[in-house]
Protein backbone atom coordinates (compact mmCIF):
# COMPACT_ATOMS: atom_id res chain seq x y z
CA UNK A 1 0.00 0.00 0.00
CA UNK A 2 1.37 3.43 -0.92
CA UNK A 3 1.07 6.63 1.10
CA UNK A 4 2.28 10.22 1.34
CA UNK A 5 5.12 11.46 3.53
CA UNK A 6 5.32 14.72 5.43
CA UNK A 7 8.39 16.34 6.93
CA UNK A 8 8.08 18.75 9.86
CA UNK A 9 11.30 20.66 10.65
CA UNK A 10 12.27 20.38 14.32
CA UNK A 11 15.63 21.40 15.82
CA UNK A 12 15.48 18.83 18.62
CA UNK A 13 14.42 15.21 18.55
CA UNK A 14 10.64 15.35 18.68
CA UNK A 15 8.63 12.54 17.18
CA UNK A 16 5.08 12.96 15.81
CA UNK A 17 2.62 10.64 17.52
CA UNK A 18 -0.71 12.32 16.74
CA UNK A 19 -2.21 13.16 13.33
CA UNK A 20 -3.42 16.45 14.79
CA UNK A 21 0.20 17.60 15.02
CA UNK A 22 0.48 17.21 11.25
CA UNK A 23 -2.78 19.10 10.68
CA UNK A 24 -1.71 21.87 13.02
CA UNK A 25 1.50 22.25 11.00
CA UNK A 26 -0.67 23.30 8.04
CA UNK A 27 -1.59 20.02 6.35
CA UNK A 28 -5.26 20.92 6.43
CA UNK A 29 -6.43 18.61 3.62
CA UNK A 30 -5.93 15.31 5.48
CA UNK A 31 -8.69 13.62 7.49
CA UNK A 32 -8.50 13.96 11.25
CA UNK A 33 -8.86 10.19 11.70
CA UNK A 34 -5.97 9.32 9.37
CA UNK A 35 -3.24 6.97 10.55
CA UNK A 36 0.32 8.21 10.94
CA UNK A 37 3.69 6.85 11.93
CA UNK A 38 7.12 8.40 11.76
CA UNK A 39 10.62 8.93 12.99
CA UNK A 40 13.14 11.71 13.57
CA UNK A 41 16.09 12.42 11.32
CA UNK A 42 18.97 14.85 11.70
CA UNK A 43 19.20 15.23 7.92
CA UNK A 44 15.92 15.26 6.02
CA UNK A 45 14.82 17.18 2.92
CA UNK A 46 17.16 20.11 2.37
CA UNK A 47 19.55 18.62 4.96
CA UNK A 48 17.19 19.89 7.67
CA UNK A 49 16.49 18.05 10.93
CA UNK A 50 12.95 17.10 11.74
CA UNK A 51 10.21 14.48 11.93
CA UNK A 52 9.28 12.34 8.92
CA UNK A 53 5.68 11.11 9.04
CA UNK A 54 3.82 8.64 6.84
CA UNK A 55 0.10 9.44 6.60
CA UNK A 56 -2.57 7.11 5.28
CA UNK A 57 -6.28 6.42 5.44
CA UNK A 58 -7.51 4.84 8.64
CA UNK A 59 -7.79 1.47 6.87
CA UNK A 60 -4.19 1.62 5.59
CA UNK A 61 -1.47 -0.39 7.33
CA UNK A 62 1.61 1.82 7.49
CA UNK A 63 5.14 0.46 7.88
CA UNK A 64 6.60 0.54 11.37
CA UNK A 65 9.83 2.14 10.15
CA UNK A 66 9.94 5.35 8.11
CA UNK A 67 13.19 6.85 6.96
CA UNK A 68 14.51 9.52 4.64
CA UNK A 69 15.70 7.96 1.37
CA UNK A 70 17.00 10.62 -0.97
CA UNK A 71 17.46 8.28 -3.93
CA UNK A 72 13.94 6.78 -3.80
CA UNK A 73 11.83 9.69 -2.56
CA UNK A 74 10.77 12.97 -4.14
CA UNK A 75 10.23 15.90 -1.78
CA UNK A 76 8.73 19.34 -2.37
CA UNK A 77 8.50 22.11 0.19
CA UNK A 78 5.01 23.48 0.62
CA UNK A 79 4.71 27.18 -0.38
CA UNK A 80 4.25 28.00 3.32
CA UNK A 81 7.75 26.55 3.97
CA UNK A 82 6.38 25.06 7.20
CA UNK A 83 6.67 21.48 5.97
CA UNK A 84 7.67 19.37 2.99
CA UNK A 85 5.64 16.68 1.23
CA UNK A 86 7.19 13.52 -0.13
CA UNK A 87 6.38 10.40 -2.07
CA UNK A 88 8.15 7.14 -2.85
CA UNK A 89 8.88 7.40 -6.57
CA UNK A 90 8.60 3.61 -6.90
CA UNK A 91 5.08 3.43 -5.46
CA UNK A 92 3.01 6.57 -5.70
CA UNK A 93 -0.44 6.63 -4.07
CA UNK A 94 -3.53 6.89 -6.25
CA UNK A 95 -7.22 7.66 -5.81
CA UNK A 96 -7.89 4.54 -3.73
CA UNK A 97 -5.24 5.46 -1.16
CA UNK A 98 -6.03 9.18 -1.10
CA UNK A 99 -9.82 9.21 -1.21
CA UNK A 100 -11.76 10.82 1.61
CA UNK A 101 -14.01 8.85 3.94
CA UNK A 102 -17.04 10.37 2.21
CA UNK A 103 -16.77 10.65 -1.58
CA UNK A 104 -19.17 12.87 -3.53
CA UNK A 105 -20.61 11.32 -6.66
CA UNK A 106 -19.50 12.75 -9.97
CA UNK A 107 -17.66 12.03 -13.19
CA UNK A 108 -14.50 9.87 -13.42
CA UNK A 109 -11.58 11.53 -15.19
CA UNK A 110 -8.49 9.60 -16.23
CA UNK A 111 -5.36 11.57 -15.43
CA UNK A 112 -1.68 10.97 -16.26
CA UNK A 113 -1.34 8.15 -13.72
CA UNK A 114 -3.90 6.21 -15.82
CA UNK A 115 -6.26 6.04 -12.83
CA UNK A 116 -9.82 7.37 -12.59
CA UNK A 117 -10.44 10.28 -10.20
CA UNK A 118 -14.03 11.27 -9.36
CA UNK A 119 -14.89 14.97 -9.78
CA UNK A 120 -18.24 16.27 -8.47
CA UNK A 121 -20.52 18.31 -10.72
CA UNK A 122 -20.49 21.89 -9.42
CA UNK A 123 -23.07 23.74 -11.52
CA UNK A 124 -26.89 23.47 -11.57
CA UNK A 125 -28.74 21.74 -14.38
CA UNK A 126 -28.96 24.07 -17.37
CA UNK A 127 -29.81 22.01 -20.43
CA UNK A 128 -31.86 18.87 -20.84
CA UNK A 129 -28.87 16.60 -21.28
CA UNK A 130 -27.13 17.69 -18.04
CA UNK A 131 -27.61 15.91 -14.72
CA UNK A 132 -26.87 18.88 -12.46
CA UNK A 133 -24.61 19.38 -9.50
CA UNK A 134 -23.73 16.63 -7.04
CA UNK A 135 -22.44 18.95 -4.31
CA UNK A 136 -24.34 18.69 -0.99
CA UNK A 137 -27.43 20.90 -0.98
CA UNK A 138 -29.44 22.54 1.80
CA UNK A 139 -33.09 23.61 1.77
CA UNK A 140 -33.64 27.33 2.28
CA UNK A 141 -36.37 29.98 2.02
CA UNK A 142 -36.17 32.45 -0.86
CA UNK A 143 -37.04 36.13 -0.53
CA UNK A 144 -40.46 35.45 -2.06
CA UNK A 145 -41.16 32.66 0.44
CA UNK A 146 -40.53 29.71 -1.87
CA UNK A 147 -38.64 26.68 -0.62
CA UNK A 148 -35.40 26.42 -2.59
CA UNK A 149 -32.13 24.51 -2.47
CA UNK A 150 -28.70 26.04 -2.09
CA UNK A 151 -25.20 24.60 -2.12
CA UNK A 152 -23.98 23.88 1.41
CA UNK A 153 -22.01 26.83 2.76
CA UNK A 154 -18.79 24.77 2.90
CA UNK A 155 -18.94 24.32 -0.88
CA UNK A 156 -20.18 27.76 -1.91
CA UNK A 157 -16.70 29.22 -2.61
CA UNK A 158 -15.66 26.51 -5.07
CA UNK A 159 -19.14 26.44 -6.64
CA UNK A 160 -18.78 30.16 -7.40
CA UNK A 161 -15.33 29.63 -8.90
CA UNK A 162 -16.57 26.77 -11.07
CA UNK A 163 -19.48 28.91 -12.22
CA UNK A 164 -16.98 31.53 -13.42
CA UNK A 165 -15.31 28.81 -15.52
CA UNK A 166 -18.73 27.65 -16.74
CA UNK A 167 -19.48 31.17 -17.99
CA UNK A 168 -16.11 31.23 -19.73
CA UNK A 169 -16.77 27.83 -21.31
CA UNK A 170 -20.11 28.81 -22.83
CA UNK A 171 -18.74 32.15 -23.97
CA UNK A 172 -20.53 34.40 -21.48
CA UNK A 173 -17.43 35.63 -19.65
CA UNK A 174 -16.13 39.17 -19.95
CA UNK A 175 -12.61 38.33 -18.83
CA UNK A 176 -10.86 35.01 -19.33
CA UNK A 177 -9.47 33.24 -16.28
CA UNK A 178 -5.68 33.01 -16.15
CA UNK A 179 -4.09 29.57 -16.72
CA UNK A 180 -2.69 29.51 -13.17
CA UNK A 181 -6.17 30.16 -11.80
CA UNK A 182 -7.57 27.27 -13.83
CA UNK A 183 -4.82 24.87 -12.73
CA UNK A 184 -5.48 25.79 -9.09
CA UNK A 185 -9.20 25.21 -9.61
CA UNK A 186 -8.54 21.78 -11.17
CA UNK A 187 -6.47 20.81 -8.11
CA UNK A 188 -9.11 22.13 -5.71
CA UNK A 189 -11.77 20.08 -7.52
CA UNK A 190 -9.70 16.95 -6.95
CA UNK A 191 -9.33 17.87 -3.28
CA UNK A 192 -13.11 17.64 -2.83
CA UNK A 193 -12.89 13.83 -2.88
CA UNK A 194 -9.19 13.26 -2.19
CA UNK A 195 -6.68 14.28 0.48
CA UNK A 196 -4.50 16.36 -1.84
CA UNK A 197 -3.48 19.93 -2.63
CA UNK A 198 -1.80 21.55 -5.64
CA UNK A 199 1.69 20.63 -4.44
CA UNK A 200 0.69 16.96 -4.41
CA UNK A 201 -1.39 16.93 -7.60
CA UNK A 202 1.10 18.85 -9.74
CA UNK A 203 4.46 18.42 -8.05
CA UNK A 204 4.47 14.91 -6.62
CA UNK A 205 1.88 12.84 -8.47
CA UNK A 206 2.23 14.72 -11.79
CA UNK A 207 -1.42 14.15 -12.63
CA UNK A 208 -1.95 17.12 -14.91
CA UNK A 209 -0.47 17.79 -18.33
CA UNK A 210 -1.43 19.47 -21.58
CA UNK A 211 -3.99 16.75 -22.33
CA UNK A 212 -5.41 16.32 -18.81
CA UNK A 213 -5.35 19.65 -16.97
CA UNK A 214 -8.82 20.64 -18.18
CA UNK A 215 -10.50 17.29 -17.49
CA UNK A 216 -11.48 18.07 -13.87
CA UNK A 217 -12.88 21.43 -15.01
CA UNK A 218 -14.87 19.85 -17.84
CA UNK A 219 -16.28 17.23 -15.47
CA UNK A 220 -17.31 19.90 -12.96
CA UNK A 221 -19.42 21.74 -15.55
CA UNK A 222 -20.54 18.66 -17.53
CA UNK A 223 -18.83 20.00 -20.64
CA UNK A 224 -19.37 16.78 -22.61
CA UNK A 225 -23.13 17.11 -22.12
CA UNK A 226 -23.05 20.78 -23.13
CA UNK A 227 -21.07 19.92 -26.26
CA UNK A 228 -23.52 17.14 -27.14
CA UNK A 229 -26.50 19.47 -26.60
CA UNK A 230 -25.04 22.21 -28.81
CA UNK A 231 -24.07 19.67 -31.49
CA UNK A 232 -27.61 18.26 -31.52
CA UNK A 233 -29.08 21.76 -31.86
CA UNK A 234 -26.72 22.62 -34.72
CA UNK A 235 -27.54 19.37 -36.51
CA UNK A 236 -31.25 20.04 -36.08
CA UNK A 237 -30.91 23.50 -37.63
CA UNK A 238 -28.77 22.16 -40.48
CA UNK A 239 -31.36 19.47 -41.17
CA UNK A 240 -34.11 22.08 -41.18
CA UNK A 241 -32.14 24.27 -43.59
CA UNK A 242 -31.44 21.30 -45.86
CA UNK A 243 -35.11 20.45 -45.96
CA UNK A 244 -35.81 24.11 -46.71
CA UNK A 245 -33.49 23.97 -49.71
CA UNK A 246 -35.36 20.98 -51.08
CA UNK A 247 -38.72 22.64 -50.58
CA UNK A 248 -37.91 26.17 -51.78
CA UNK A 249 -35.04 25.75 -54.20
CA UNK A 250 -32.37 27.11 -51.92
CA UNK A 251 -34.08 30.16 -50.42
CA UNK A 252 -33.38 29.01 -46.88
CA UNK A 253 -29.68 28.58 -47.55
CA UNK A 254 -29.42 31.92 -49.29
CA UNK A 255 -31.21 33.91 -46.60
CA UNK A 256 -28.01 34.33 -44.58
CA UNK A 257 -29.77 33.52 -41.29
CA UNK A 258 -29.45 30.58 -38.89
CA UNK A 259 -30.98 29.52 -35.60
CA UNK A 260 -27.95 27.40 -34.63
CA UNK A 261 -26.97 28.01 -30.99
CA UNK A 262 -23.53 29.38 -30.26
CA UNK A 263 -21.80 29.49 -26.85
CA UNK A 264 -23.12 33.06 -26.50
CA UNK A 265 -26.70 32.12 -27.26
CA UNK A 266 -26.37 29.17 -24.91
CA UNK A 267 -25.13 31.58 -22.27
CA UNK A 268 -28.22 33.76 -22.60
CA UNK A 269 -30.45 30.69 -22.51
CA UNK A 270 -28.80 29.37 -19.37
CA UNK A 271 -28.72 32.50 -17.26
CA UNK A 272 -29.15 32.28 -13.51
Amino acid sequence: MSYLLYFLPRPTEQHVHDIQEVIDAGVTWIESDSECTGTYTVSGPGEVAGAIVAVGRKDVVLPSAIKYEREHQRWIWHPSKKFAIGVDKRNKPGPDELRRDSVLSGTPVRLLDKADWIVPVCVPKYVASMNGQTLPMTYDIADDGRTIMRVDSDYEPIAERVYAYFEQYIGADKERLAPEVLIQLACDLLSLNYQVDRTIVVGLLNLLGTKTWALPLRAAVEADQIDAYVKAQVEAVEKKETEGVSDSGGSAMNSGSTDAPTPTTLASATSR
